[in-house]
């Protein structure tokens, strides 16, 4: 827990794709975004079960939108594919992406009940693919806003519905989150 509290000057730094700083360097940024990304995939793999150590590590400033924003590197950010490289930009895309599914089968396997499933498709689904930083007018890729509109219309209609139980709910949702993973490998 003190790790993920503490890991805020250091996720500050990271997340900021536009300076791309670490320690006024971005000799040290380009070097270090593959080690941090790794280093956040382990801490989000290790606290699936913990929601409070989970919840404190996605509380720092811009780190959820970051890991959103990684998936989608190779496509929308050809500054940072020149800054890193072909191969470190594709590691951290490989493992933006397995954050993302992680977190959301985290949350469709109901471990934090089905009004948070709701909160955080749209939250994925209302975050643009590259930061406001670098594109003010950046919005969210029109297949994936598709993809969570109705995956937060079909949470709501599952969730008014009040027979359905944890492992029914549960049943329903892995039409949703198999959708996902196909939308999040464009």
């Amino acid at each position: 827990m003190q790790i993920a509290e503490s890991v805020g000057p250091l996720v500050s730094c990271m997340v900021n794709d536009t300076d791309r700083l670490l320690f006024k360097s971005n000799k040290h940024w380009t070097e270090g975004i593959r080690y941090f990304v790794w280093l956040i995939h382990d801490m989000v793999s290790n606290s699936m079960e913990d929601k409070e150590l989970l919840n404190a590590l996605l509380q720092h400033d811009g780190l959820l939108g970051s890991i959103i924003q990684w998936s989608f590197w190779t496509d929308y950010r050809p500054d940072i594919v020149e800054g890193v490289g072909d191969a470190a930009c594709e590691f951290v895309v490989k493992f933006g992406k397995s954050i993302t599914r992680l977190l959301v089968n985290n949350m469709y396997q109901g471990r934090n009940g089905k009004e948070s499933l709701k909160n955080w498709l749209e939250k994925v689904g209302s975050t643009p693919v590259v930061s406001k930083a670098y594109d003010p007018n950046a919005r969210p890729p029109n297949h994936l806003s598709r993809a969570i509109l109705l995956g937060t219309s079909l949470v709501s209609r599952l969730s008014r519905v009040s027979h359905l139980s944890q492992r029914q709910f549960t049943r329903k949702l892995a039409r949703l989150s198999f959708s996902l993973s196909i939308i999040t490998d464009k």
